[in-house]
């Protein structure tokens, strides 16, 4: 009868001790807790040098208009005073600006970005275009290519030279840009190769 109530009790003490001992977490160097911790560390201090590094001289003066890219959420703030653009990553961190060495200049106040990472931004009278390769593309590299002057010189209606009161918007579906301006009461449509469209009348009547 000891011998059983003995072997009952060590029975029990093991499975009460054993229990709680599977339930703890492992003790600070015992070679096991401690590999997440540090990848986690290595991680993170790699991370933080990374966005450190990556700090060139930007300026900005007086931006008026971001918009975001699709690769991951960057910021392209437009430069009202100078037409050039600065760019950081949704965190802040600084990139790059572009368009001051393209002859971009004058006062620009809208940006709108296509489904490539197009950036096109509007400069008084005419639109600018920034291209990036390849569609969608996160080379962090935009080229200004040539853009119809909106004018009636170019064969289509007179959108204004507004900046301020005016604005672009991309219509992906069709391919097709429209820009307003307080100077007229039409809505100018494009497509994204700069080819006049058609005009709409927004006076109401």
């Amino acid at each position: 009868m000891i011998k059983k109530s003995l072997y009952s009790l060590i029975v029990i003490s093991i499975f009460l001790f054993g229990g709680n001992s599977l339930s703890k977490n492992l003790p600070q160097g015992s070679g096991i807790t401690d590999v997440k911790s540090n990848i986690l560390i290595v991680l993170a201090t790699t991370f933080s040098m990374r966005e450190d590094m990556s700090v060139p001289p930007i300026e900005f003066r007086q931006v008026n208009d971001v918009e975001t890219d699709s690769y991951e959420g960057n910021v392209h703030s437009i430069n009202w005073n100078g037409g050039h653009v600065t760019l950081h990553t949704y965190l802040g961190a600084a990139i790059l600006d572009y368009g001051k060495d393209m002859s971009f200049s004058g006062l620009s106040a809208k940006i709108q970005a296509d489904k490539c990472n197009t950036m096109y931004g509007k400069n008084g009278g005419k639109i600018q275009k920034f291209t990036t390769s390849p569609c969608g593309g996160s080379s962090f590299e935009w080229n200004l290519v040539p853009w119809t002057r909106m004018s009636d010189s170019d064969g289509s209606v007179n959108c204004g030279n507004q900046n301020d009161n005016s604005d672009i918007s991309i219509y992906e579906r069709k391919s097709e840009m429209f820009v307003t301006d307080s100077e007229t009461d039409d809505t100018c449509v494009f497509d994204l190769n700069g080819q006049f469209l058609r005009k709409i009348d927004t006076t109401g009547r």
